[in-house]
Formats: structure tokens, sequence, C-alpha cells
């Protein structure tokens, strides 16, 4: 259209219509967490016993699953929310909101389920004292 008509789409202009940081790391979180590509400190933790290291590998697990579970229902109702009342993004064309508000609880419920995989790992492997 630009080239062609001298005319370029309304989108093109749009720049709110690319994800935000927030939204496009929420996706990725889950995966970066699995392949370990994530910032750890473990300072403390190379002095501990592995039994002590899961112990705290249970206690991140099950503080990061509480946190990210609320992030992903509050996300989910705000995506429903925005759903029900009919939110668009002002401008030439009304996109829905929706579509972009519930990439959040997507995102986070991703993270939410692999933590908590990752915490029943944990458990099993102190209870049965695989490292």
């Amino acid at each position: 259209m630009r080239y062609g008509f001298n005319r370029p789409f309304s989108v093109g202009l749009r720049p709110d219509l690319a994800l935000s940081d927030g939204r496009r790391i929420l996706l990725i979180l889950s995966e970066a967490y699995a392949s370990h590509a994530h910032v750890s400190v473990d300072i403390l933790q190379q002095k501990f016993p592995p039994a002590m290291i899961r112990v705290t590998e249970i206690v991140t697990c099950l503080v990061a699953s509480w946190c990210f579970s609320l992030i992903a229902w509050l996300g989910f109702v705000r995506a429903v929310e925005s759903y029900r009342s009919s939110d668009v993004m002002a401008g030439g064309i009304p996109w829905p909101m929706w579509p972009s508000i519930g990439l959040v609880p997507f995102g986070a419920g991703l993270i939410t389920l692999r933590l908590v995989l990752h915490l029943i790992a944990h458990v099993i492997s102190l209870a049965t004292g695989a490292t």
C-alpha cells in the first residue's frame, strides 16, 4: 500500500500493536527456566549438602509458583473483563485488546506449571535421596 498508493496501512503506524516487553518475557519465561537460561544466585547453595539444596529449591518453587499463579489468575480475570466489555485499541482499526492481554495469564500459567513439575521432581528427589 505504501509504495503502490502512497498510503501505508494504519497498522504500520501503530507501534502499540507490538507485544510489550512484559508480555514477551512471560511467554519465554518457562522455557528459560527449563533450560537454566535465567539468572540464578547460588552463592550460598554451593556450600550446602545436596539435601539442603533440594530443600531450598522446593521453597523457591513453592514461592515462585504461588506468585506466578496469582499473576495468571489476575491476568485471566483482566482478559475476561476485556473480552466482555469489548475493549479495543483507539485508532483507525479497532483491534480487540483481550488477545494481547490474554498472553499474560497464558505465559504465567506456563511458568507456574513448569515450577510445579520441578517442585514435584525436587520432592521426589529429596524423598528418594537421588541427586
